[in-house]
């Protein structure tokens, strides 16, 4: 499977029948996948079938790698528990109890302690083939997980429960619990960090439990570099290619269409002023003219009053001649 920005797409089937274990390793470039009695280890880049582990007797239930992806731990319903060598694919220590039916197991950081669970009703610590059991309180245990600081311990039970036992072991054992499914838990795992624990159950649902220590507070997290680049199919790209060309030539169409709706409106607008000006210009010239027609008028009147100004200065003048004589 492909992880990509915004989707899963497979990219390679393996036609592996029944398989319902598959573990990839810790540096990602191995993963090994259950065929029955068999684990298949394949490379990742490669697609080859590197090896194949052969052993069980019967159908293997678990498996995990060492944290160096030196080792693989599985374990069976045949009552085996092996170790395996990567490398050479040969079986290096076993423990067998006939009378359990293992479903998981784990190991500890630096690989030298194996934990296993299974039928009957014990955790088991497997060390260099030497064992111990710590009862489980008359509950069949179905899943074990280990951190990858090797500090916590946590298994899942029949009943849907989980239990953070107290580490390392005693016997007894000690534990604190806590209900979460109302079936048998079927996975569990520990984030990368230590900081969670996810667990799945017959139930169908997932869980997600923030690890605390005994005072509530969080274990510290590590600094985790989170890789900046996204992976985006062919395809995808192609059609955020054709997309982007599309927008652009939209947005180039929705500017030349602006600017032509633009020089419109700008002439749209001289003409108005082109015309209003005329419409003034024209508007001062009939102004002009009638005050030119009227102040020829004035001048007119002007002069004729002056004249009959003059001439009634004259009759005036003469009457008072004429008076004198007589």
């Amino acid at each position: 499977m492909n992880i990509l920005i915004d989707d899963i797409q497979p990219f390679k089937e393996f036609t592996i029948r029944g398989c319902r274990e598959c573990q990839f390793s810790n540096g990602g470039h191995l993963f090994a996948a259950v065929h029955g009695n068999v684990i298949q280890l394949y490379a990742t880049y490669t697609f080859e079938n590197v090896g194949n582990l052969k052993g069980h007797n019967g159908k293997v239930r678990g498996i995990v790698w060492s944290q160096d992806d030196s080792k693989i731990i599985s374990c069976g319903v045949d009552g085996a528990v092996y170790e395996w060598s990567v490398y050479t694919s040969k079986r290096e220590h076993e423990s067998v109890l006939k009378t359990c039916s293992y479903t998981c197991a784990a190991v500890s950081p630096d690989g030298s302690t194996t934990f296993a669970v299974g039928s009957d009703k014990t955790l088991k610590e497997i060390s260099d083939s030497n064992e111990r059991e710590v009862p489980a309180a008359d509950t069949v245990l179905t899943q074990v997980a280990v951190s990858r600081s090797g500090r916590m311990l946590f298994v899942g039970t029949a009943q849907g429960a989980i239990r953070a036992m107290k580490f390392p072991l005693t016997v007894p054992g000690e534990w604190t619990e806590h209900q979460c499914h109302y079936s048998a838990i079927t996975k569990m795992r520990i984030s990368y960090d230590d900081s969670f624990l996810f667990t799945v159950g017959e139930d169908a649902s997932l869980c997600t439990f923030k690890i605390m220590d005994k005072e509530g507070r969080g274990l510290k997290a590590k600094d985790i570099t989170y890789a900046e680049e996204i992976l985006i199919s062919k395809s995808d790209l192609q059609e955020k290619d054709t997309a982007m060309k599309e927008l652009k030539t939209r947005v180039y169409e929705l500017n030349m269409e602006n600017e032509y709706q633009l020089r419109l409106k700008d002439m749209n607008h001289s003409e108005k002023t082109k015309e209003l000006t005329e419409k003034f210009i024209q508007e001062m010239e009939s102004l002009k003219t009638k005050n030119q027609v009227l102040k020829t008028d004035k001048d007119k009147e002007e002069s004729q009053n002056t004249k009959k100004s003059g001439r009634t200065d004259r009759t005036a003048t003469s009457g008072t001649t004429g008076l004198g004589v007589r």
